[in-house]
């Protein structure tokens, strides 16, 4: 299934990652190439999305950044969400 919509992601990710290429941002080029490795998951495409998520690992891996959060130390939308109180 695929959604009118991730066509639009791919083009803004690639985008971003092209851009952060330019500045040398290490931490953004991760950040898109997680975002895109989740796009391509999205489309059934998981050869692809594992390569994207894998160069996004390597990437985070010389920012010697912690595993929790994304790749740019962003809270992950888990993360962010409050905890509910029973």
């Amino acid at each position: 299934m695929c959604h009118t919509y991730i066509p639009d992601a791919i083009v803004s990710f690639e985008r971003t990652l092209e851009l952060a290429r330019e500045l040398e941002d290490i931490a953004a080029q991760a950040n898109a190439l997680t975002h895109l490795g989740n796009t391509y998951l999205q489309m059934g495409e998981v050869p692809r999305s594992i390569e994207l998520q894998q160069q996004a690992l390597e990437l985070s891996a010389q920012l010697n950044q912690p595993t929790q959060g994304t790749p740019s130390g962003s809270p992950t939308v888990q993360e962010r969400r409050p905890q509910t109180v029973q």
